[in-house]
Order: structure tokens, then sequence, then C-alpha cells
């Protein structure tokens, strides 16, 4: 066989360095295989993909949501339960006004001792309520439109409707006013807003870091919100994004029992939140 002469040389050079050094080769030297001596070329192709075809996905029947069946959920047999008292150990607020000084928000807005509106067992619709409490927390200034200067707390028994008889329920945020539901809340036919006293007007978002008026449902309850537009809520601090349906804390969830927490929203819309919902 004909040996490349470059190749030739190469395997005689290492030959006599191995009979030099006193080592023996095992077999004699075999000449590089032809198909080494010349690289080959390929070429990759595909054949053909046909498109993917997916089955369009199973929609679960949501027949049964509806404004109607919403209104068979509502008790209104039992008369609601209604006071203002004391922000401090309650739960339901340890959220906002426990440790880390997280009450001073509250403090400096209510300037004293933080109070809010609770409504701790029974149905109460929002102009029930309104006629319940002093103005200074809750009045109607306008034909249907409210204004809330203190927190709206729903207690883990009680329930608040909040229906088409109320054009617009407004939550000052001068004042630090808020809603937090612990038992059944049922929003249908109206207006939910944020509302910036100073300006007459929806408080818009200027800052993360400023307080504005939110919605937190809390583990074990029941939310409802139909035909409904809730808007300018929210900013950046825990439970207070805007619209939240949200379970405690795993130790708190286990020492008060509550399950997961449900809500139903149809029909709704939801605008200038820091989060939506």
């Amino acid at each position: 066989m004909n040996l490349n002469p470059q190749l030739r040389h190469g395997l005689l050079a290492s030959a006599l360095l191995l009979a030099g050094s006193g080592m023996a080769l095992a077999e004699p030297v075999k000449p590089v295989a032809k198909e080494l001596q010349q690289a080959k070329t390929y070429t990759v192709s595909s054949a053909p993909v046909e498109p993917l075809h997916m089955a369009p996905p199973r929609l679960p029947d949501l027949s049964g949501y509806t404004a109607e069946a919403v209104q068979k959920k509502l008790d209104r047999s039992r008369k609601g339960k209604v006071s203002v008292r004391r922000m401090l150990q309650e739960d339901t607020l340890k959220e906002f006004i426990g440790g880390d000084n997280k009450g001073a928000e509250w403090v400096r807005r209510q300037h004293g001792i933080p109070q809010a509106i609770f409504i701790d067992d029974g149905h109460v619709d929002l102009q029930q309520l309104s006629r319940q409490v002093p103005r200074q927390y809750l009045r109607e200034t306008a034909p249907g439109v409210y204004l809330a200067r203190l927190p709206i707390v729903v207690g883990r028994k009680g329930i608040l409707e909040i229906d088409g008889k109320v054009k617009e329920l407004r939550l000052s945020q001068e004042a630090g006013s808020f809603l937090v539901n612990d038992g059944k809340l049922f929003v249908t036919d109206t207006q939910v807003t944020g509302w910036r006293e100073k300006d007459n007007g929806p408080a818009t978002f200027r800052s993360p870091k400023e307080f504005r008026p939110f919605l937190l449902s809390w583990g074990g309850t029941e939310t409802y919100i139909v035909n409904s537009k809730m808007a300018s809520f929210g900013y950046a601090k825990s439970k207070s994004y805007g619209v939240s349906i949200s379970q405690y804390t795993p130790n708190m969830a286990k020492r008060m029992g509550r399950p997961a927490p449900s809500g139903w929203i149809i029909g709704s819309g939801f605008s200038a939140m820091w989060y939506g919902v």
C-alpha cells in the first residue's frame, strides 16, 4: 500500500523512537484507513412536519353561577348586630394593626385610637348600616352615594349586602377606610370606589407606598361580586393590594379552624387597582 509520504515519515520516526527507548511494538503498525484520509460531507434534512392539532379544552359548566343563584345564598332572616369599636385585639385586623408599628397609619388618619365599624352577627345592608352608626363614620352624601370614613369589618357570623339601592360606596383614603370580610359579603349591581375627599374624586395612584382603600376576604369566607365595578384600590402593603381573597397564615388558619375562602365574581369590572384581583 502506498502511504502519504508525510504519514510514512511520521510512522517511521515513531518506530525508531520506540526502538531507541528499548520498547517493542506489540504488533506491526497498521496503515491508516483510507476513509480517515478523506473527510466525508453529510447533508442533514428533515421531512415536512404536520402542524399540531389540539382538541379545544373542555370548559367547566358555569350555568349555575348566576346573579339569581347568588340571591338564593342570601340569608336575611337575622338582623345584623353592628358596633363601632377599637381595631386593636381583633384577629381579622392583625395584618394591619399588629406589630412593627402597623397601626400608626390609622392613628395618623383617624387622629386617635383606631376604630372600625363591625358587623358581628346577622344580615345588614349598607343603607341600614348607615343608619346604625354615627354620621361622621358613614353617611349618604348624595342620593344613593355613601362615604365611609372608617374601616368596615364583616365578622365571622356577619353578612353585609351592598346592592343596587346603593349607587356608589366611597371608601375615604384620607380617613383610612377599607373593607375586610370574615363572614359573607354580597356586592351586587353597584360600585365601590377608593375615594380621595380632597379632590372629590377617585383615589388615583400616586405612589406604591401611599395608602389606598382595599377589599380583603379572609379564610373561610364567601365573597360575591356581581354586575359591579370596583375602582381605585390598593397599595404595596401585605393583603392590601386591591381585591384579595386570601387564606390566613398557616398557624392562624389552624388556630381559628378556617377552611379556604371562596368567591364568585360575575359580570364585574376592576380598574385602577394596584394588583387588581
